[in-house]
């Protein structure tokens, strides 16, 4: 009760150590590093590196990922049909990866950062998930998309992806394991590669969804709505 009730926005320099006891002054020192560290704790990915017979698919936590992301979603040519908006600055920027569940996978051979995987809308009652993924332009055709994503599905079956989740004390957090029984992806009806290696790796196409997608570009597009549970995953590598 004392740390949710204790005010974490004041810096160190502000208290008036003579004030308190040394418990009592390391109690609030405590406090306030909890705050601090709270933004980036709430959308730090704690998972462990998941390795395949090509790749290595590393939590993407670190500041050059997201560069790389970002550059290729400027560069692959394919912006406007991956998020439906327009190319510009402030949009690329707004697809950041700073979350939970979310990785980057290296090619091993040369060490070079081939695309992103990961999971949102995280439904822990229905223990559903959506996922996404985008390989760059220059290792497509490859498999490394069918791999990555059927790995990170296999993990998140596995019950091995977590996030961290704030505890009843506030700012602080505890890993948290996402249990999860389907998998859900919606893609563009004209997305012809997702849609192959959704089906690749086991997805089942449910239906279409009309006017699924409001974009920027072309207006509302339709979308396919797959699924993939255990039992269907075809996992490689």
């Amino acid at each position: 009760d004392a740390w949710n009730a204790l005010s974490a926005y004041i810096d160190e320099q502000d208290i008036r150590k003579e004030l308190f006891t040394d418990e009592e002054y390391q109690f609030i020192l405590k406090r306030i590093s909890a705050e601090q560290n709270s933004a980036f704790l709430r959308y730090f990915n704690p998972g462990k590196t998941i390795r395949t017979d090509r790749l290595i698919i590393k939590p993407a936590n670190d500041d050059e990922m997201e560069k790389e992301y970002q550059k290729h979603l400027k560069e692959d040519g394919d912006f406007e049909i991956y998020p439906g908006l327009k190319l510009t600055s402030n949009n690329v920027s707004l697809l950041n990866f700073s979350r939970p569940f979310i990785y980057a996978a290296f090619e091993k051979t040369s060490g070079k950062m081939i695309g992103t995987c990961g999971i949102h809308h995280y439904d822990e009652k229905r223990r559903m998930a959506e996922m996404e993924w985008y390989v760059f332009k220059p290792f497509r055709q490859k498999g490394y998309g069918k791999e990555m994503v059927s790995a990170l599905a296999k993990k998140a079956f596995d019950g091995k992806l977590c996030e961290m989740r704030e505890t009843v004390m506030e700012d602080v957090y505890r890993k948290h394991y996402a249990k999860i029984d389907i998998l859900r992806v919606d893609i563009k009806v004209h997305n012809h590669n997702s849609r192959k290696l959704a089906l690749a790796c086991g997805f089942k196409e449910l239906f279409i969804d009309k006017r699924h997608f409001a974009t920027q570009t072309e207006g509302l597009v339709d979308g396919v709505i797959m699924e993939l549970e255990p039992g269907d995953l075809i996992s490689v590598g």
